[in-house]
């Protein structure tokens, strides 16, 4: 917890939700497939932590970045 701040269960679900991000980013999978992908099979609690780390819902994420 001292190098991050955070506990290994937040710091671990962190990492996985910027996975995530790349995931979406490369626009191959829905939100789904990528919750599903890294782990996470409850579509809302997934879109809830999201936002936590990311600012934002998935599917704004994913609005924003598309090209």
């Amino acid at each position: 917890m001292s190098l991050t701040g955070q506990g290994p269960v937040e710091y671990i679900r962190m990492v996985k939700i910027r996975h995530a991000a790349m995931l979406i980013d490369t626009g191959q999978y829905s939100i789904k497939e990528v919750s599903h992908m890294i782990g996470i099979h409850d579509t809302k609690y997934f879109s809830q932590r999201f936002k936590e780390v990311m600012g934002m819902l998935p599917s704004e994420y994913k609005k924003q970045h598309q090209g």
